[in-house]
C-alpha cells in the first residue's frame, strides 16, 4: 500500500505470480522459473457516438445521430 501525506492509495499489481513454478537441476544449478500472468482489460463499452462527414465545401456533424444545437457549433476558418 502506497501512501500519500493526504491520503491512503491502494494500488493492485498489473501482472501477478501464477501458482505454478518449475524448476532445474543443472550440473549443480537450480534454476527456477516463474509464471506471471496480466489480467484481460475490460471490454470498450462506448456511451455515445460522434459522426463527422467531410465533404469539399462543408463538414457535417452528428452527435448520437442528431445535428449539434447552433449555440454549441465551432467554425473553423481557413
Amino acid at each position: 500500500m502506497l501512501t500519500n501525506s493526504s491520503s491512503a492509495i491502494t494500488t493492485t499489481p498489473e501482472w501477478s505470480l501464477c501458482k505454478e513454478l518449475r524448476f532445474k537441476v543443472t550440473k549443480g544449478k537450480v534454476l527456477l522459473y516463474f509464471s506471471f500472468e496480466k489480467a484481460r482489460p475490460k471490454p470498450y463499452k462506448p456511451v455515445s457516438w460522434l459522426s463527422i462527414d467531410v465533404n469539399k465545401n462543408s463538414i457535417a456533424v452528428l452527435l448520437e445521430g442528431e445535428s449539434i444545437p447552433a449555440q454549441n457549433r465551432v467554425f473553423l476558418d481557413y
